[in-house]
């Protein structure tokens, strides 16, 4: 049985040209290419998409901290009113 594992072919039949192979690789080449561009673009959209949505959440941050400061400022003048310091 080593014999035959010994003699066995990789293909059936005639073995495919180098010319053959070239042309595959040349193929699988440009495949690999192909899917590389199409998920590079894939990604800048995504980053571009994600990029815009940061900027918006750090646009409503800045807007509710704003808020929030006047709210305390407010709060803290409120009590002011309501409790008078005695001098």
């Amino acid at each position: 049985m080593a014999n035959q594992d010994s003699q066995s072919e990789p293909f059936r039949g005639d073995p495919p040209s180098t010319e053959d192979l070239l042309e595959n690789l040349e193929r699988s080449h440009a495949k690999i290419d192909e899917c590389y561009q199409t998920t590079l673009a894939n990604f800048k959209k995504k980053s571009a998409e994600l990029e815009k949505e940061l900027a918006e959440a750090h646009k409503t941050c800045h807007e509710l901290t704003k808020k929030l400061e006047a709210f305390k400022i407010a709060e803290e003048k409120g009590q002011a009113a309501n409790n008078p310091t005695k001098q």
